[in-house]
């Protein structure tokens, strides 16, 4: 498991003080699209990783979906600073839902307590890092996913370098996708060049955008 290659045999849901006084909370965007099925009971993934998880709710979904049709032994790897985006440090609303704690975002806690209150621990592994040193870590140690699921920053730059690295790391036969493809013109521009310097076919559904690697 990748969860060991981060962690050693340290269990990171070992210590559940942290979800003292919190409540689940997965709040999230689009996480329960139909798509996340249609990919999982088609690919039947060993390793899926989630690039943005946010409160955790597409992992949850996911993990979920994972156990309903009889692939208890996926693994869903979140990589997330957990310090949200520019866009939610320029936004007052936004900024409330990082429940900064003494200038620190705590938005770590409450994805490790939805982890736990929904009985995902076994298949969520927690990866606190930005998204290119996560993948960069992912490759040296030859990691090899079946899914990657793409959700972070919306800006053109950060997505197309963002499905760039993480494309390296799918299996032949694997799948990518992303959200936000409706809505976010960095989103679509980022997906549609990727797209035409590999020769991709586009896949869209509603919000959702998806590659297949053949």
């Amino acid at each position: 498991m990748v969860r060991e290659l981060i962690y050693g045999d340290i269990d990171p849901f070992a210590d559940l003080s942290f979800t003292q006084g919190r409540q689940l909370d997965l709040q999230g965007w689009n996480q329960n699209s139909p798509v996340f099925g249609e990919v999982i009971q088609r690919i039947k993934p060993d390793l899926i990783i989630e690039v943005g998880t946010w409160k955790g709710a597409s992992a949850v979904n996911m993990a979920e979906i994972c156990k309903k049709t009889s692939h208890n032994d996926t693994e869903i790897v979140c990589i997330d600073t957990f310090l949200g985006s520019s866009e939610h440090w320029f936004d007052h609303y936004k900024k409330l839902s990082l429940h900064i704690d003494r200038g620190y975002p705590s938005l770590f806690y409450q994805f490790m307590t939805n982890v736990v209150l929904t009985d995902n621990a076994d298949t969520i592994t927690p990866f606190p890092i930005d998204s290119f040193s996560g993948a960069n870590f992912l490759e040296s140690v030859d990691t090899v996913a079946d899914v990657v699921y793409i959700d972070a920053a919306h800006d053109y730059e950060s997505t197309y370098l963002n499905i760039k690295k993480y494309w390296a790391l799918i299996r032949e036969g694997g799948v990518m996708m992303g959200d936000d493809f409706v809505g976010w013109p960095g989103v679509e521009r980022a997906v549609e060049r990727f797209s035409k310097e590999n020769n991709l076919q586009t896949q869209v559904f509603h919000e959702k955008w998806m590659f297949e690697k053949n």
